[in-house]
């Protein structure tokens, strides 16, 4: 969890609901970069490298700040953040995730007929991928973060939270943010989305030339159009193609044996 201390505010930022987007916002609010005033004037890769501020180990300070400050969370609609998580990390192939995807595609595909498969493991399945999810929240096993649900990683079931903004009310839940901390003389949430599809058009054009040597991923026009195209689209059209990964998911589900999870989201919540 992040805080901030001028503004008397604690943020709990979850993978795949604009993680990359609020650390930066939270370095803008604090004043601590001074080479720009807006979250996009930071590169999204260069985030992981500056000093954020966290609360302390000791869970005496923490209940003192949570108790005093503002807790703020952004959630999203739970199957549009699973499939956002897999065409991020698994779709368009990332260093870090190769023993992830060999993992899954030994243990999860029904037959791995080419060598490649293993050596290469950049052709994971939706379904292959929602089976690790599964397995990996029902097994305690090779559970990834970025995949985790979100109740867990925030605590929602024990921290009251003062606003709990939504992804796909992006702009109306940022500005009562900015509000509710002072800042909406001078923060607009509507000027901050225009950013966003250069910003992600950025992410897909750096990584295609952080990997323009490895023989494992392809950069043929079309792929990397439809990367693109995936990673641009619009948060506000997450509930237009949940209907289809709704099924997905429930297919997935019952096949694993696994209905209780059908009635309660607790695979991606």
């Amino acid at each position: 969890m992040l805080v901030n201390h001028q503004h008397k505010m604690v943020f709990c930022y979850i993978p795949k609901v604009g993680c990359t987007f609020f650390k930066r916002l939270m370095l803008i609010l604090k004043g601590k970069y001074q080479n720009g005033s807006s979250p996009y004037d930071i590169a999204p890769t260069k985030i992981h490298t500056l000093r954020m501020n966290t609360l302390k180990i000791r869970s005496s300070e923490n209940a003192a700040v949570l108790k005093a400050y503002k807790k703020v969370v952004f959630v999203r609609d739970p199957y549009s953040r699973l499939f956002s998580g897999y065409l991020d990390k698994i779709f368009l192939p990332q260093q870090n995730f190769k023993t992830l995807c060999t993992y899954i595609i030994k243990t999860f595909r029904k037959s791995v007929v080419k060598n490649s498969s293993i050596i290469c493991p950049v052709d994971v399945t939706f379904e292959e991928f929602l089976r690790y999810v599964i397995h990996s929240h029902l097994k305690k096993v090779k559970k990834n973060y970025h995949f985790g649900m979100m109740h867990d990683l925030c605590g929602t079931c024990n921290i009251t939270y003062d606003i709990i903004g939504k992804l796909d009310t992006f702009v109306p839940d940022l500005n009562l943010m900015f509000e509710e901390i002072g800042e909406g003389h001078r923060m607009s949430a509507k000027n901050m989305v225009t950013g966003r599809v250069g910003d992600d058009l950025t992410v897909v054009v750096e990584h295609a030339f952080h990997n323009k040597n490895n023989t494992c991923v392809d950069f043929s026009q079309k792929t990397v159009s439809r990367s693109a195209f995936s990673l641009i689209s619009n948060p506000e059209q997450d509930r237009l193609t949940h209907p289809v990964l709704e099924v997905s998911v429930r297919t997935v589900l019952m096949q694993a044996h696994t209905p209780h999870l059908v009635h309660n989201s607790l695979l991606i919540h």
